[in-house]
């Protein structure tokens, strides 16, 4: 269906070229698409269905790992920006620098797929001001991620939704073997009925398990929470715990908190385009600097007052991702007060 769809696609164009042509019109674009028309040979071929299938399955997965990716760039970027703004040389036509954030993007970007990364990596060694072992630490970890763990990720998606469809191919196999001797509908009713099984034995513990943990969560409060006074002060049945162990556990909060980290990330995005010289941008800047550490101390200040700080099982400190993000809060909230003190990296975080 889908390529009778792109055929259909190639000949509109192929039609309003020609109506083009003759009047006069030069639309080149128009051309050039027709050039796709060679890939209606990949219908005839039997194994593009497959290649077909398993795309079309695996596509949600490889939105998320694209995603991840770009986040993982980003942070790169930004962190490159921090450590190597005008440092590197500047040459006219010279784009591997961290001058900016789209450069960086770039940058980092042929780092990741190791083409050329040795001119970068030559730069980043010699660069004045950084020591080396923090450039050695940065591009090696990079590399590491981006290329050996992330893009062999899509190779994984890949040879796993093969499997997926050979054990699909099997299965229509083995069920039209048994409903060969059948008339028509109970054919039609024997599918039925495998799609079902199929269905349960794929989807009905994951089902279960997630009505269980709705039921729990709905039953019992503070689950998993050990500690009876958050800071020695808010016990279990404390009006105010209670309302912030709700709002952080609600699903507005966590798409609250997305949107401040986007929007955090985009301005220091934009501070790579800020003049470090004009004293209102980076006024401006530094007052929404304040704004978001703010946001995030309050963020972290509500999770310890709902689940303690770090003694009991439960507790904030207890869970490896908010060590982090209370780190990089008290960090930040040093740096915001000790303005002689220059911690750049961390914003990055």
């Amino acid at each position: 269906m889908k390529l009778n769809l792109f055929d259909a696609f190639v000949v509109i164009i192929s039609i309003i070229d020609l109506i083009i042509n003759q009047i006069n019109a030069s639309i080149t674009v128009f051309r050039t698409i027709r050039i796709l028309r060679v890939a209606r040979v990949l219908r005839f071929l039997t194994y593009i269905k497959t290649i077909q299938r398993v795309i079309g399955k695996q596509f949600t997965s490889f939105i998320y790992i694209c995603l991840l990716l770009i986040i993982l760039m980003i942070i790169y970027s930004l962190m490159g920006v921090q450590m190597y703004f005008e440092k590197l040389p500047s040459q006219l036509g010279f784009r591997q620098n961290f001058d900016s954030f789209f450069f960086a993007f770039l940058s980092v970007f042929q780092l990741i797929s190791i083409e050329n990364w040795n001119d970068i990596e030559t730069l980043l060694l010699n660069c004045e001001g950084v020591d080396i072992l923090i450039s050695l630490l940065y591009m090696l970890t990079l590399i590491f991620l981006g290329n050996y763990v992330f893009l062999n990720l899509f190779l994984g998606v890949l040879l796993h939704g093969f499997t997926t469809v050979n054990l699909e191919d099997k299965q229509d196999q083995m069920f039209d073997e048994i409903n060969g001797n059948f008339d028509d509908s109970k054919e039609i009713s024997m599918k039925k009925e495998k799609h079902e099984i199929f269905q349960i034995m794929m989807f009905e513990t994951e089902n279960l398990d997630k009505q269980n943990l709705k039921k729990r969560k709905v039953n019992f409060l503070y689950e998993g929470i050990d500690c009876k006074e958050s800071l020695w002060v808010f016990t279990k049945t404390n009006f105010f715990r209670r309302q912030a162990y709700y709002m952080v556990k609600s699903n507005a909060f966590e798409n609250l908190l997305l949107f401040v980290i986007f929007l955090s990330s985009l301005k220091l995005a934009i501070d790579t385009y800020l003049n470090p010289d004009n004293l209102t941008e980076q006024n401006i800047a530094n007052y929404i600097d304040i704004g978001f550490n703010s946001l995030f101390f309050l963020e972290a200040l509500m999770k310890i007052i709902s689940y303690g700080m770090f003694m009991d099982r439960g507790s904030y400190l207890r869970d490896t991702w908010n060590q982090l993000d209370f780190s990089i809060v008290l960090i930040s909230v040093i740096d915001m007060f000790m303005t002689s003190i220059n911690l750049p990296y961390v914003k990055v975080l």
